[in-house]
């Protein structure tokens, strides 16, 4: 899903570009044209993001679950 999410979008890339720019981007540390700037300042900090916010729902979860001994 996450490599879905950073492949998607206006711009489409094909999973062998994302590879591509992703490893020109963290190797080199140039983001590589457009598909790369779209990348790393907008796809890439997207996908943390909504990896962390899903993470905090899940221990948030958990601990309601453990205060009602629910679970």
């Amino acid at each position: 899903v996450l490599m879905l999410n950073l492949c998607s979008g206006e711009l489409q890339l094909s999973p062998a570009q994302l590879f591509e720019t992703m490893q020109a981007a963290f190797c080199s540390g140039e983001a590589g044209g457009t598909a790369g700037q779209i990348l790393m300042d907008i796809r890439i900090p997207r996908a943390l993001a909504a990896a962390l916010v899903g993470a905090a729902l899940g221990v948030s979860g958990y601990l309601l679950q453990s205060l009602s001994q629910n679970g």
